[in-house]
Formats: structure tokens, sequence, C-alpha cells
């Protein structure tokens, strides 16, 4: 694993087996082609960043025929609550009487507590396991719960279909996946959506493969589908077995 777009499921520096199969299924940890920002270069003279072939790897959420929703940081698909994987790193307020010092290592830069009424408030990413254990650290631990990142980013970083509303990390669609055969229009505010689909040109596109949409684990700390859109069937390279 060469980021952390998958901890705490799949660690940073962990190994991890890919089988290449053309069989993915909803939840499947998969691995992708994407021809993506280089961001350990700097950038060119024009303030662009180089681009290049590479493989990631998030988590399969949804796929052709999918109408997708990403609301007040939960998942929705055709309308029904998905619940996030069982170690998804998502983001928490703690409110503690006392300073805490046995984070996750992975927090290790982030222990920066702010002053509170009483004690001291940590905002910091979490596992749902990690977070109920603090949560039972009482009464020296006052709070846990989960809380929504308060990071402005323009709406124009995220790939969107047009007239869809305001689109955050936490916040997207309703969103309907087309299915091979599709016809769609692609126009400025929904270009990131099919930009790496081979073969889509501004106006209408026939759509000719199945299309999938990645989210990683670690919810705030990956480029996934919703800044880079879908990932088409040819551009799919295997899976990671839990």
């Amino acid at each position: 694993m060469p980021t952390r777009s998958m901890e705490a499921t799949l660690p940073f520096n962990t190994n991890a087996l890919v089988t290449e199969t053309d069989q993915f299924k909803h939840n499947n940890i998969a691995v992708y082609y994407y021809y993506g920002n280089i961001y350990s270069k700097p950038l060119t003279t024009d303030g662009q960043y180089e681009k290049e072939w590479q493989m990631r790897i998030s988590r399969l959420i949804a796929m052709s025929g999918d109408t997708l929703q990403l609301k007040d940081g939960n998942i929705y698909i055709n309308g029904k609550e998905v619940p996030h994987a069982p170690k998804a790193v998502l983001l928490y307020e703690i409110r503690s009487g006392a300073y805490i010092d046995d984070f996750p290592e992975r927090e290790a830069n982030n222990y920066q507590p702010e002053p509170a009424e009483e004690g001291v408030l940590y905002k910091i990413s979490l596992t749902r396991e990690e977070a109920n254990v603090y949560s039972n650290r009482k009464p020296a631990i006052k709070s846990v719960r989960r809380i929504l990142t308060d990071t402005y980013n323009p709406d124009s970083i995220y790939a969107r279909e047009c007239g869809t509303g305001t689109t955050n990390t936490d916040n997207l669609g309703p969103l309907y996946i087309p299915r091979p055969g599709d016809t769609i229009t692609v126009s400025e505010c929904n270009r990131k959506l099919y930009a790496n689909i081979p073969g889509i040109q501004p106006g209408k596109n026939v759509i000719k493969e199945k299309l999938y949409f990645m989210i990683s684990d670690n919810w705030y700390g990956a480029e996934d589908s919703r800044y880079i859109g879908f990932i088409s069937e040819s551009k799919m390279f295997g899976i990671v077995k839990e």
C-alpha cells in the first residue's frame, strides 16, 4: 500500500495480494488504472501537475444502473443506506477531561487538542471500533461523536452531475450511473464524471462500457471517484480479499 487511501483496512506500507479479474461486485476492494496527477513532482511552468498512468485502490461502492447519493457523510445506493466498511476511517470529535496520549499511531501528527469548557477537545480520524473504545472511557472522556469535515473546497474540484446542488466530500448526488447503451451529454459542469472513460467527448455520447464508482475507506484522505469520476470496466484490474 503506497498511500493511506485505504487505512485502516489496508494500512500504509503493508502488502496486499491482488487477484486479476473481470468480475466485480459491490463492496469489492478493487485495483484500477487512472491517468492522474503526480503529486510527488513539482508543478510545471504553467502551474500544473505532470500526469501518468497509476494503479489505485478503493472500494467499489456503486456501478452502472445504480443511483448513488452521499448525504451528510452517509452512503445510499438506490435509496437504501449502505454502512461504511467496518474499518473505515471517519472524523470524530472527542471531549475529554484529560489529555489523551494513545491515539492510533497513524494519527501521530494530529494530536492537537483544543481548549474546551472542561478539559480538551480533539478532532481526529478513527474507525468506529476505535471511537467506541474511547467512548467507553467514562468519566474521563465525556463524549465521542462523529462529525463532518469543515474544510472548504470549491465545488469545482468534485466530479458531479449538472443541477444536483452543492457537492462536497460528504454530499453528492443523487447520481445515476449510466449503463452501456445509455446516452449521456457531457458539458463543463459534469465533465469530471466522465473524464476517464475512453473515447468520451463533449456533447452527446453513448456509454460503451460498464462504469464503477470507487470510494476509499479513508473517507477524508483519498482522491477517489468523488474527485476523479467514473472508472470504466476496461481500466479495472483486480480485487483484494479483506
